[in-house]
């Protein structure tokens, strides 16, 4: 389902930039407002999720989501996010029950969020066309997601962290990697080098999944974010700001995975938490307040705060299971 899962991703967060960034395009109080419903509503909808019995009840999430975005992009901005929102809480506990089912490792998690960020970016292309245009890409990617397959032979175990320690460093580290991603700009970043832009973003997404499951997330964590450090202070430089890119957005599926392992029993709530953190991070860039942390500052708090989160703990997996198979 994962792979389902995350085309499905590609063409509602697709659908979504094209009726804010067309239709809807100029309303600056729709924009907090779908923000707010998208990203800030996931919390108590992932944790109504939580108590609800049926494994197909998050399908049905999912599914209601998927007909509240496309009938939203019409409607009007509370109700394409509101769709946004249920697609994504839905789906996302979904892959993470099959994540943890096949023993992927946190693999799935980058696979099913990853491809938003192209749907963002191609939804926000074809805006003065037919949101219809969306669905010959996703056909090729269902084509291209087929051999996401494999499992690493790695189960979850408790972690022995304490909960709020664990809970705010990977908070605090989403709200970074949010407002970096909204407040960084690179001179260089327009036509076939912003379409690159978003490909390292969607690679860096699945790559941190991949690499977290095969060497462990510490040390995941520390050359990622430490890379990321480095080609955010030479960003100027087409082949630095992108592999910034790449490496600062592997952090995703790693701070979900923690979360979701120090509390198994609460997969909506976890990822509902985050993406409060997602819409807390827009809104210092939204009321245009310009705080002093770069990208490179960024990456360093984002790097100590995830080493709290998953030093020592185990979460890092790579010291008692062998990866057998490559997705």
């Amino acid at each position: 389902m994962t792979g389902l899962y995350s085309i499905l991703h590609f063409l509602v967060d697709g659908v979504c930039a094209w009726a804010m960034l067309g239709r809807l395009s100029g309303d600056y109080g729709g924009i907090l407002v779908y923000n707010f419903c998208a990203f800030a509503l996931q919390l108590p909808l992932g944790a109504v999720l939580d108590r609800l019995e049926g494994r197909k009840t998050p399908l049905l999430f999912a599914a209601a989501g998927c007909a509240l975005t496309f009938a939203g992009a019409f409607a009007g901005p509370a109700v394409l996010g509101i769709g946004n929102a249920l697609f994504h809480v839905g789906g996302g506990v979904d892959v993470i029950r099959e994540d943890a089912e096949k023993g992927l490792g946190g693999q799935a998690l980058g696979v099913f969020v990853a491809p938003g960020a192209l749907g963002l970016y191609l939804g926000g292309l074809i805006r003065q066309c037919s949101p219809l245009l969306l669905i010959p890409v996703g056909l090729v990617m269902a084509l291209l997601l087929r051999p996401i397959r494999g499992t690493v032979h790695m189960l979850p175990e408790p972690t022995k962290k304490q909960p709020l320690r664990l809970f705010v460093c990977c908070f605090a580290v989403v709200v970074l990697r949010s407002h970096v991603g909204m407040a960084v700009s690179f001179p260089w970043k327009s036509g076939f080098l912003a379409f690159l832009a978003v490909l390292a973003v969607v690679l860096g997404k699945m790559a941190g999944g991949v690499l977290a499951a095969r060497f462990g997330a510490k040390r995941t964590t520390i050359v990622s974010l430490s890379v990321a450090a480095i080609g955010f202070l030479f960003g100027n430089s087409p082949v630095f700001g992108l592999l910034a890119l790449l490496c600062f957005n592997m952090t995703m599926p790693l701070t979900l995975y923690a979360l979701w392992r120090r509390f198994p029993a609460y997969p909506g709530a976890c990822f509902g938490s985050l993406t409060l953190a997602l819409f807390l991070g827009f809104l210092p860039t939204y009321f245009g307040l310009e705080l002093p942390l770069g990208g490179a500052v960024g990456s360093v708090l984002s790097l100590i705060l995830l080493w709290k989160a998953v030093d020592n703990d185990a979460s890092d997996l790579s010291s008692v299971a062998g990866a057998d198979t490559a997705p």
